[in-house]
């Protein structure tokens, strides 16, 4: 398919709305859902003087390696602070790491647009654009490792590079192993035996340097574990990664109909998860014709192979969530890429995603007109002008769309961006002033008015306020919440009503 000037700044445009527009407000929001959790550990981490051991109130944490809590640190030690958009930045630089390397190889494959075109499809996911690139969670990092480590053995194998194959393959599954768990083996283990299968290659899986990245493995892991041991017992935190990966398998299904309900629905939670751009190339994927040619481009066999062995074990699991599955999604839209970009296409399918496109953009332009008047984000400072300002951006959106009917798909691109950038200007502002995360933060900041440094506990296993107050409480009192049962004279304890001998009297927190 043959680009155009216009083609390419539209490419252009979008890209750099996008970078923008994942940091804007970026540290806004309150800290929620998983990201106190992170935090509490990281810094318990840093005021133990111990980045080997994981702690929660002061108790062993092993439900996840450490990886991700060093990058947190190490973020927060160049801020100098604690700070929401200190924690959050990682995860956005790991996504924009990611869709410039999708952008690499995609060019290297075929030309600089394929490259591009997969690069903003990713970033463009829904699910990464409005929430995972938004908050301080492990997944985008951990997709990143994953996806690289199953992309190198692609190259490795076609430039026979069989030592630095394997040594970066087993590797960055150590550095997966410890972010994640045993996922990262598995992974690395099926894609390295279905693409030396297909290549004839299988006979390397017995050579030496095979069994030397097992031992890269084993040395990085094991090191890890090693450290870990010289100051606690390392067999809980192991018999926890085994129970959290092992309890998730076919045979923990509830039964025959949430099995057979999942089979039907995991392919349509993925394909929900692409949207709302990546989503309509599935308009080209109904023509069998084209997949026959898709056993000539070793790449192609490489990214559906790859996409089957590995995305089959989640769709065999009811219990499986689409974010364990985020790594695969760049070899199902360089899929639906080629598809598009490198096939003839026929009219219905051209009109399909014009339309869809075009509904899209209008919504987009709907949505921004009707902001002043949703009453929750009444509390956004100059909405009205925000709202003018991005429907006049949408309406120029709009004008070139018809103009350039042929160019729908970057139209769109164009549209999402400014959406993201949008959602960050209202609907972060909003979370920030009005929503569960702002009430935890308040709550935190009343605990630290009333007993200011203080020692301060939490008595037995019950969570008494939520992680995000903790959080907060730890950044002002620049001290690590722990759990004490042992009642000392001149200390404050967080207690749940039913530990108190006497009706307490609710002043405090509500």
């Amino acid at each position: 398919m043959s680009s155009s000037r216009f083609e390419v700044t539209l490419l252009l445009v979008a890209t750099c709305i996008l970078v923008v527009g994942h940091f804007i407000n970026l540290g806004v929001q309150p800290l929620y859902l998983e990201e106190p959790r992170r935090t509490i550990i990281s810094m318990e981490m840093v005021a133990n003087q111990n980045l080997w051991v994981p702690t929660l109130l002061g108790e062993f944490y092993y439900n996840k390696p450490p990886i991700y809590n060093w990058l947190l640190i190490g973020s927060t030690r160049i801020s100098g602070e604690w700070a929401e958009g200190a924690l959050r930045i990682p995860n956005v630089l790991s996504l924009l790491l990611w869709a410039v390397l999708i952008f690499r190889v995609g060019r290297q494959q075929f030309d600089v647009l394929f490259g591009t075109y997969s690069a903003l499809l990713l970033v463009c996911c829904g699910s990464f654009l409005y929430y995972f690139s938004l908050i301080a969670e492990i997944d985008l990092f951990y997709s990143l490792i994953t996806w690289s480590s199953i992309m190198i053995i692609f190259d490795g194998v076609r430039r026979k590079k069989w030592l630095y194959m394997f040594s970066a393959v087993y590797s960055l599954a150590a550095i997966g192993f410890l972010t994640k768990g045993l996922p990262s083996i598995a992974f690395a283990g099926i894609s390295l035996l279905v693409w030396l299968i297909y290549t004839r290659s299988w006979k390397k899986l017995f050579s030496w340097q095979h069994f030397t990245g097992i031992t890269l493995f084993l040395i990085i892991a094991g090191g890890y574990y090693f450290m870990y041991s010289l100051y606690a017992d390392p067999t809980p935190f192991l018999t926890r990664i085994w129970t959290e990966s092992s309890n998730r398998t076919v045979s923990q299904s509830a039964g025959v109909g949430d099995f057979l309900l999942h089979l039907i629905t995991f392919p349509l939670s993925v394909w929900a998860n692409i949207l709302p751009a990546a989503g309509l190339l599935v308009f080209f994927a109904f023509r069998l014709k084209r997949y026959a040619a898709i056993h000539q481009n070793p790449f192609l066999v490489f990214c559906s192979l790859m996409l089957l062995a590995n995305i089959a074990i989640y769709w065999l699991s009811p219990a499986e969530r689409i974010r364990y599955v985020y790594m695969l999604f760049p070899f199902l839209i360089y899929l639906l890429v080629w598809l598009w970009r490198e096939n003839p296409a026929v009219k219905w399918e051209k009109t399909a995603l014009r339309i869809g496109s075009g509904i899209l953009l209008h919504l987009f332009a709907i949505a921004a007109v009707a902001l002043p008047f949703i009453p929750d984000l009444q509390v956004v400072p100059g909405i009205g002008i925000i709202a003018i300002s991005f429907t006049c951006l949408f309406s120029v959106t709009i004008w070139f769309f018809w103009r350039k009917p042929h160019l729908p798909l970057p139209h769109l691109l164009v549209g999402i961006a400014l959406t993201k950038c949008l959602f960050a200007l209202t609907i972060l502002p909003q979370r920030a002033l009005d929503g569960g995360a702002q009430r935890d933060m308040v709550r935190a900041e009343k605990i630290y008015a009333l007993i200011g440094e203080a020692p301060l506990y939490t008595v037995g296993s019950d969570k008494v306020i939520a992680y995000t107050s903790t959080a907060y409480l730890n950044r002002l009192r620049k001290n690590s919440l722990r759990r004490n049962d042992n009642l000392n004279v001149g200390a404050y304890y967080l207690v749940t009503k039913g530990q108190l001998p006497i009706k307490p009297v609710e002043v405090l927190l509500d």
